[in-house]
This record gives C-alpha cells, structure tokens and sequence, in this order.
C-alpha cells in the first residue's frame, strides 16, 4: 500500500535500526562481538543439498497503476524427488521510478504465499538493480535506495497502526489481504508444480519493468544418482556394484533417510538382494528375497521406515512406500560389499553424517531372470531446528534486581538441561560477580536444585557434560526435567548479598530426545547506555528456525519497569540482522498472528528465520535514549 510523506517522517532513517543514532549501534556491536567471544559461540555458514534452479526470462512490465504484462509469471518444476529446505528468488534487471510502488508474491505449487518485497526503497528510483530474496540475511531498505544485493523478503505494508496505509496487499483478483513475508513457509512442501509470481504496480504515476525476469532457486532433501541405468544379471552382482551417490554440503547430521529406487523392473524379484551402506560405514539389506515370482515393470519403490507396510513377501510389488524387508537372511554380498551388519532397518543411519558417498550394491542370488533400476535417491530429512541454550549478562544486584531466566520444556520426552551462573572467570572489565549462587524452581516456583560453588554437588555429572565452569566458585546443576510445556526458572545472585557482572546461561544436553527448548527468557535491570541486557542463543539443527523475540518493559509487574525497550539481533559476526523499536511499527501482522504481541505498544517484538548448523545470534535490549529500569527479553522457537 502507498505510504504518505508524514508518515515516512514518522519512520526510522537509517536502515533496519530503531530511533537512536549510529554511535550506539557502533557501541552494541563492540559489546556483542566481546560477548560471543565471551561465549565461545561458534558461526557455521550455511550450506545446501540439491538446488534446482530454473528461470523465467520473459521481462515483466508494470504499469504506472495495476497488474504487470504477465501476471503471473510462471515456472514449472517436475519430476524432482524430496522436500524443500529453503528457497531462494532473484529479480533480473529492476528499474522503476518509485520502487515502493511495487508489491510482489510468491505463490508455490501447494498455494502458499509469501510476499517478497512489498512498499521497500521510498521514491528512490532503481535502474538496473538485480536483487535476491533469501531468509538469511538483511531487510530492504524502507526510507532509501535498493541497490543490487540479497535481501530477506520485507513488507512494509504490515505497519497497519501507521496513518496513510495499512497491513493489507491486494493482488487481483483476490481480495486484499496480510501475506507472511517468510521463504520457510514453502519448508517441508514438495518442490514440483508451478511457481507464480504477481508483481502489481500500487499507486499511479510511475512505471518500471523486471527486465530479465525472474530465478528460483530451491534446495531439496535429496541426492540422486548419476550415469547409466543399474542392470542386474541373471545371477551375480550388478554391472555397477556399488552404484554410488555422492553427499556434500548436508548441514548436520540426519533425522532419517528414505531411499528410492525408480523404474525397477525384473522378472523374478525374489531374487534380488539389495544392501544400502552409508558413507560412516554403516549398512542395511533393504530388500532381500520379497516379492515372489511376480514380474515388476517399471515400479517406484520408495523405503521408509514409517510407512505403514512392509516389502510383501509372495504377492506382487507396486508402486509404493514400504518399510526395508529382508526375508530369511543369510545372502551373500560378495566383495567389494561390507560385511552385511543383519539390519534392515534404514534408522541406522539416523544421527550420522550423511556427507560422503552412499553405495547400492545389488545382487541377483539365482539363475534365469534378469532386471534393471533406472536410477535411485537418496533423501537426507534434516534434524528439526532447535535452540540449543541461552546465556545472558548483566550486571547482578540485590533484590528486584537479580538475574532471573526462564526457558519451557516442549515435547513429550523428559530434557536432560545443565545451568550455570558464572562470574569470576568472565573475561571483562569491571566488577565481576565474586561469588554467583543458583537456584533451578519449577513452574509453580518450588525449589528444585541449589548450588553455591561447583564442585560441592554433582562434580561427577558436571564435568561429564564437558562444560563444566572455570572456576570453583561459579555454580552449576544438571537435570533432567519434564517437558510437555513445563516451565522452568533460573536466578542468580550473588552469595552474601554480593553484586557485579554475571551471566546465566542454559544448555540442551540431549539432542536426541522428542523434546526442546522451545521459549527461553531472561530478565534483568538495564542501567542506562553501558550496561544493556544482552543474551545470546545457538540454533542447532539442519533447517532454518523462525524465531520470534520481544523486549518487555512497561507491562512487567515489577517495580522500576524499563518504559521504552529496544532490540537489536546480530549475527556471530556481530553485523545487524534487524532492529526494532515498538513493535507496532514492524511486522504487526506476524506478531499477532503468532500469538505474542506485547501488551503496550512502546514494547518491541520480532519475527525472523534464522539459519542453524550451530549458527550462534545475540540480542541486545536497551532503553531508547539510555533509560534504565528492569526488562524481560523472550526467544521462542515458532517452527
């Protein structure tokens, strides 16, 4: 929707940063960047399985007002196997005189839809620009240029409580409506049919084209093989043996694996014997003996371990999902072959690396019938997100002021957690908390686990996890609590009524178990310009995660209550991811629609996927103008 000139006054000036000037982000980011070393926190730069690309080069022409020349522009994928694991759009060639005239959507096979770029870059004019819009990185600008770079898909049109416009977009002909702005809405969804995108001219007076089109690129679950077809003799091994696929560039380990052999045909399927081994040596007889003498002709078989049936052993096989079987056992893999491990279940390979080369070896153990396999897949399902702990810091005091975390336990499998309060061996200026003590209370504030000092309690367990603190007079406890939304809380103090810099932090010991840390929280006293709440998280796991974050003040029930808090996220680098500053202003929509829109409108909250594989983010909250008072900073885990 069309933005008016008073309400651009109304916004920030410089890009993705609340009010405030660039001193202090410059400021934050030194604090951020002495924390992550603080933390020990470590960035894995994202990487990609099978990535499709396909474009549309057919240049897409606005109007001064209304639907573009082709509306929509299609592309068509087909016939790939997996999910998706991210998407990724580029726009070729951009010129336009207004370019926040133009509102663009994304609508996928399943009918998803997101909108990519929505009221971004002002009444600068672009020409030549290309862009791609990605989940992982930075916003459009609102009120400056778009230059060519790679932004995260951004909507201005949701800031609904701004005069002059509001939350919804309208793409003829369905009626005007509020679009997520997120790519992971397509996570999960089977790549193949057709891709539109709707590029509408909002406002009169102005034109513009997309001169080269448009790219989608999607990255998938799966790998398959190359090269010529697998022919199986009337006995003995195949003529490649192993077929092989090659895995690179997985991120994590596997949640599971399913493999697929398309267009199997043989005259005497009870004679095949197939083996899968994986590139950490594990290996599984995923089809031995099954099928009787029924001839199979150009059959899909897919293996999974969910499905609902096994391989028949007599009757026929048909296209379909089917858990491994391996009748009898017994059949002999001759070498190169691994010697068979006696599983035909494919959850061996469950948490391991699926990076490195995966071999199918088949044998025909009989005489007389023959047989081929077009080709096969293998599809790596990633582990899902998870946040794998919390730290924060701040200075410690008395009272009301202490260091107080939160975090709730989802899932249905209890959570084996390891909290710490450390002071004495943080790595900062200033007075450190001497002596931090910590307390672990259930959701109804009952106690627990105490610990003052280490090594008095648990020492065994402790050091077991590997995190054991570095020094005897910082504490630590190990639980494993229940989860089904339980809710847990942490505080710190410091013994004998000490005060002085100190940080909490939470750890998910078992990434195994169906369960998570799904909300984690820390609230504190915000003392002004230089001691600022600041907490970091680490999301493991192999998809993006969508997290939602929020500043509180104004509506804690507690004394001196922070009026106006700000965030600022940054990545392990310390560069800015985004910055808010009441939450009304930003992605009012998406807040509300996951259920966590603050209660006053000088609170700030966010939405944003974020990359995992270890990636580590920090979130910095402040008062506007150097306010103190005490603030609750919240990450939750939407996905």
């Amino acid at each position: 929707m069309m933005k008016t000139d008073a309400v651009r006054e109304r916004e920030v000036q410089s890009e993705n940063i609340p009010r405030g000037d660039q001193a202090r982000y410059r400021t934050r980011r030194m604090l951020a960047g002495a924390l992550l070393c603080l933390f020990g926190l470590t960035f894995a730069n994202r990487t990609r399985a099978e990535t499709l690309v396909a474009s549309n080069p057919s240049a897409i022409v606005t109007p001064d007002s209304g639907a573009a020349s082709f509306y929509p522009s299609p592309i068509v994928l087909s016939g790939f196997p997996g999910t998706i694991t991210a998407v990724r759009v580029t726009l070729h060639n951009i010129t336009h005189t207004a370019p926040e005239d133009y509102d663009i959507l994304l609508v996928g096979p399943g009918g998803q839809s997101v909108v990519l770029m929505s009221d971004c870059g002002s009444h600068d004019d672009i020409n030549g620009v290309t862009i791609t819009l990605s989940d992982i990185t930075r916003l459009m600008p609102d009120y400056g240029k778009i230059t060519s770079g790679t932004f995260r898909p951004t909507n201005f049109s949701s800031n609904s409580n701004l005069s002059g416009f509001g939350p919804e977009d309208a793409f003829p002909p369905s009626a005007p409506q509020t679009y997520p702005s997120s790519l992971s809405l397509f996570t999960g969804t089977s790549p193949n049919g057709t891709w539109k995108l709707y590029v509408v001219d909002d406002n009169a007076g102005n034109t513009g084209s997309i001169a080269g089109g448009w790219t989608l690129e999607v990255d998938t679950s799966a790998f398959q093989s190359a090269g010529p077809s697998i022919t199986i003799p009337d006995s003995g091994v195949a003529n490649q043996y192993p077929s092989q696929i090659s895995v690179a560039g997985f991120p994590g380990d596997l949640h599971k694996v399913r493999i697929t052999l398309d267009a199997l045909s043989h005259t005497f399927p009870d004679d095949l014997d197939i083996m899968l081994a994986g590139p950490g040596g594990q290996n599984a007889i995923i089809m031995s003996d099954v099928g009787g003498e029924s001839d199979v002709a150009n059959t899909t078989v897919t293996f999974d371990d969910s499905a609902a049936n096994s391989l028949p052993d007599e009757d026929q096989i048909v296209t379909g999902t089917y858990r491994p079987a391996n009748i009898g056992g017994g059949d002999p893999f001759p070498a190169p072959a691994p010697v068979p491990a006696g599983n035909s279940q494919l959850s061996i390979f469950n948490n391991t690396n699926p990076n490195g080369t995966w071999g199918l070896y088949v044998v025909d153990d009989r005489g007389q019938d023959t047989g081929e396999i077009g080709h096969w897949t293998v599809d790596c399902i990633p582990k899902n997100p998870l946040l794998a702990n919390i730290s924060t810091r701040l200075n410690v005091g008395t009272g009301d002021k202490v260091l107080i975390g939160g975090f709730i336990v989802a899932g249905t499998q209890p959570k084996k957690v390891i909290v710490r309060a450390i002071g004495p061996s943080l790595p900062v200026s200033g007075i450190k908390l001497a002596d931090p003590t910590l307390e672990l209370r259930d959701g109804k504030g009952e106690l627990i686990e105490f610990n003052d000092n280490w090594r008095t309690d648990q020492q065994a367990e402790i050091i077991a996890s590997g995190l054991p603190p570095n020094n005897d007079l910082e504490s630590a406890i190990v639980a494993t609590l229940p989860a089904n939304n339980s809710a847990y809380t942490i505080i710190v103090r410091g013994s004998n009524s000490g005060s002085g810099i100190g940080l909490v932090e939470v750890y998910d010991l078992d990434h195994t178990a169906d369960s998570k840390l799904a909300n984690i929280s820390t609230r504190g006293f915000v003392a002004g310009e230089d001691n600022v709440l600041i907490a970091g998280t680490i999301i493991l796991g192999g998809l993006p995660q969508t997290v939602a974050v929020r500043a509180l003040g104004e509506s804690l029930p507690v004394p001196q209550p922070l009026y106006d808090p700000y965030i600022y996220m940054l990545d392990a680098n310390g560069a800015l991811i985004i910055g808010i500053d009441d939450w009304r202003n930003y992605q009012e929509s998406e807040i509300i629609a996951a259920g966590l829109a603050p209660s006053s409108g000088l609170e700030s909250a966010l939405v944003v996927t974020l990359p995992s594989a270890g990636a580590a983010y920090t979130v910095l909250v402040g008062g506007i103008a150097g306010e103190s008072g005490m603030a609750l900073v919240e990450i939750y885990a939407l996905n």
